[in-house]
C-alpha cells in the first residue's frame, strides 16, 4: 500500500466527508475509469482491496486495544 500518488481532478462528493468525520479516499488501482465503456474490473484487484482494508481494519483495532 503505497500514498504517493499524482494529484486528481476525481469528481466525487467524497473530499466532503472528513470534514464530518475523519476518512480517507482509497484507489485500488483498477482498469479504465469506472464510468468509461471499456471498463474491465481486474479481478486480480480484489484480494488486493480485501487484503489492504483488513490490515487498516486490523491496525485500527490493535491502536485501540492500546
Amino acid at each position: 500500500m503505497g500514498t504517493a500518488l499524482p494529484p486528481t481532478l476525481a469528481g466525487d462528493d467524497f473530499a466532503f466527508f472528513p470534514n464530518v468525520r475523519p476518512g480517507a479516499l482509497i484507489w485500488t488501482r483498477d482498469s479504465a475509469a469506472l464510468h468509461h465503456p471499456a471498463y474491465d474490473l481486474d479481478d486480480g484487484g480484489i484480494p488486493r482491496g480485501i487484503a489492504s482494508f483488513t490490515g487498516l481494519a486490523q491496525a485500527r483495532l490493535a491502536a485501540e486495544a492500546g
